[in-house]
């Protein structure tokens, strides 16, 4: 019984062709090599007499994809025209292989390889006759540039001359009225040349316009504020300055003499009880100082408790051992309580990073200043984030405390009207020290209408003892953040209500307050003075 012949797809290749252009035939396996020749001339549009099958057998792979398969391969053989194809793959056609190489006659070769020549040949004289278009343009293009470009060049050189002609003829002198801080509506008239004025000349005439200010001169500092910014410019500085008033027509030239004070960072513990009188101890410890005792735990909105842990967590899981290990990672910690907190008085309160802070006693940048919304400038509470040292930490936010209540007073000490925040009523302000895991919470009170001559003598302060340690790398330090976030929301709802006790003879200032202290803050919201009562919750 003669067995049922199978069908065999080969795979085919011309010599010399990548292995990415193999084709395949499909034939049965009781035909032919004549049969195939048959199958592959129509395929490839070789006469069947010139066509030469070679067996090769070549493993195909993606790597051997674009390789040019030759046609001198070792181990192929060449196969006869009657030759049945069972015989000569007795085993079958294996797959991802190429098996029949296709060899081209060789005036087949010839003749495509003349073409090709001739084709090339017409195609580089084209190519020749493309550039010598393109050149000849491109000359004309340069010469019409070169000529445009001459004209150009002649054109500003007549317009720069024209230029210098008429700087030339501008006076380095212009008249400025100076505001001496920290009058806000008094100034005097001063003529500059801002090409050879010095800061001492202008320290001069302010002596000559206020003779009284010339009391303690040797221990003044004179600083320009610039776009609501404190400088203390040299002379090469100071007439930049004045250039650039005179550049944007600016006629107001708002400056202060100031005592120098000491850095927030340099004052200890120490020094501040010394300053202050708030014990009576020489080197008291935290534990010595008034305690702060009545602070509750508000209740928390749960959104704002949900994204202040999902802050945190992400933070606990993505900095591992390291968090928080410095004052930077801690204030990324921080940050996350204290913005989640002001978001809840976003009507009334709003966040400052790094606020430059100046007062009798200090001054520094504060790492976090909660102030009121709506341009009133007031601060209402201080967040310094200390690393180790808690008594340098509690040192400098007790200062700053005291700066932020003393500043508003210092400022509009020289208002026409007289009216200021009502001394009838002490204000407070409240400050937090903390490294994210250990919290001290601080209030400080001033009551002017019992205060002695000396500020100094002045604030009161009141220090927490430990509220719950947060510790991110244990189970449950969820529980431990939620209440620090309630005292937290608690001493903001206290700031709040600062608002309209400061703001009871609060004169809205004029154009010129803009001038002199611009908010150099993100607002999460303005809002009107006129409706600040009506929006507090107390």
């Amino acid at each position: 019984m003669t067995p049922t012949a199978a069908t065999l797809e080969l795979l085919c290749l011309i010599s010399g062709d990548p292995a990415s252009k193999a084709f395949a035939v499909e034939i049965s396996s009781d035909k032919t090599v004549c049969h195939l020749k048959s199958l592959i001339s129509n395929l490839t549009q070789i006469i069947v007499g010139k066509l030469v099958l070679w067996c090769a057998m070549i493993p195909w792979n993606v790597d051997t994809d674009n390789q040019l398969i030759a046609g001198n391969i070792d181990l192929k053989r060449q196969l006869h025209s009657m030759e049945t194809l069972q015989d000569v793959f007795k085993d079958g056609a294996p797959k991802a292989t190429i098996h029949i190489i296709v060899e081209q006659p060789k005036e087949d070769l010839h003749e495509e390889k003349k073409k090709l020549q001739e084709e090339m040949k017409k195609s580089q004289e084209q190519l020749r006759e493309v550039i010598k278009g393109l050149q000849g343009q491109l000359h004309e293009e340069k010469k019409a540039l070169q000529e445009q470009l001459h004209e150009e060049k002649k054109a500003l050189q007549e317009q720069l001359h024209e230029e210098k002609k008429k700087l030339e003829d501008v006076q380095s002198i212009f008249v400025l009225d100076v505001i001496v801080r920290p009058s806000k509506n008094k100034s005097f008239r001063w003529t500059a040349d801002v090409e050879k004025t010095t800061v001492k000349e202008l320290v001069g005439a302010i002596f000559r316009a206020y003779p009284e200010r010339e009391d303690g001169k040797g221990d003044l500092v004179l600083s320009v504020i610039v776009d609501g910014r404190s400088e203390v410019p040299d002379d090469n500085h100071f007439r930049n300055i004045l250039r650039q008033q005179r550049k944007t027509g600016g006629m107001t030239l708002v400056v202060a003499l100031e005592t120098p004070t000491k850095k927030y960072t340099d004052f200890t513990l120490a020094e501040v009880n010394t300053l202050y009188g708030i014990s009576n101890m020489e080197a008291p410890d935290i534990p010595d100082l008034p305690s702060f005792d009545n602070i509750l735990t508000e209740s928390i909105n749960q959104d704002a408790l949900r994204k202040l842990c999902e802050e945190l967590d992400a933070r606990v899981r993505t900095m591992g051992s390291r968090l928080p290990s410095n004052e930077a990672t801690c204030s990324t910690f921080v940050c996350s309580y204290i913005t989640q907190a002001v978001l809840l008085f976003e009507k009334t309160l709003t966040l400052v990073q790094q606020r430059e802070l100046r007062g009798k006693h200090g001054h520094g940048r504060v790492d976090f200043s909660i102030e009121a919304v709506g341009g009133m400038n007031h601060i209402l509470g201080v967040t310094q984030v200390k690393r180790e040292d808690f008594k340098k930490g509690l040192a400098q936010n007790l200062v700053q405390l005291e700066s932020s209540l003393t500043n508003r007073k210092r400022k509009r000490t020289d208002d026409d009207d007289g009216k200021e925040e009502d001394e009838a009523n002490p204000m407070k302000a409240y400050g937090i020290v903390t490294d994210a895991m250990t919290w001290y919470f601080v209030e400080c009170s001033i009551d002017r209408s019992r205060c002695a001559s000396s500020v100094a003598s002045c604030p009161k302060f009141k220090v927490s003892r430990l509220a719950p340690k947060v510790d991110y790398g244990s189970a449950g330090w969820e529980e431990s953040a939620k209440a620090i976030f309630g005292r937290i929301v608690w001493l903001m709802r206290q700031m709040e209500a600062e608002i309209p006790r400061r703001g009871l003879n609060y004169k809205r200032q004029e154009t010129i307050d803009n001038v002199l202290e611009p908010q150099e803050v993100w607002k999460i919201q303005c809002t009107k003075q006129s409706k600040i009562k009506d929006i507090i919750k107390l």
